[in-house]
């Protein structure tokens, strides 16, 4: 989503829009695939220590009501976000913690289902070992 459209929907949804959010709009897009609350705070540490903690968090929020972010389920106990793009299932390493896309539409998928129900969640994830650390384990 690019970033204009995300501050119209801010406007839409009669948030402020603030040199803060836009900043964080783009710190989103710097941490790049999946990350977590302190990989942000990681991340804004690294370029200009400009956000608390509260603002990172108030700013998760914010950004999964209006549809930029979204929420991992099902990856282990830490909460992922990711910019919302394509629908699409994750792996995750149990062992590392590594988080991987899947290259498969699950919206195109799922829309040639005859549901007969409003469908308001799609959820996947795999668990098991990524090949690094499949590859450590076959050596150890």
């Amino acid at each position: 989503m690019e970033k204009e459209k995300v501050l119209e929907k801010l406007k839409q949804r009669d948030r402020q829009i603030t040199q803060e959010r836009k900043y964080f709009i783009d710190l989103c897009a710097q941490a790049g695939g999946h990350f977590t609350a302190a990989d942000l705070l990681e991340l804004d540490k690294q370029n200009s220590d400009k956000l608390s903690r509260a603002t990172v968090y108030n700013s998760l929020k914010v950004f999964l009501e209006i549809g930029f972010l979204r929420r991992l389920p099902d990856l282990d106990s830490t909460d992922y976000y990711e910019i919302r793009r394509s629908l699409h299932p994750h792996a995750n390493c149990r062992q590392c913690g590594r988080v991987i896309d899947i290259p498969v539409d699950l919206m195109e998928i799922v829309e040639s289902w005859d549901l007969p129900f409003q469908l308001e969640r799609i959820s996947m994830s795999i668990e098991g070992l990524c090949e690094r650390c499949y590859s450590k384990r076959l050596t150890n």
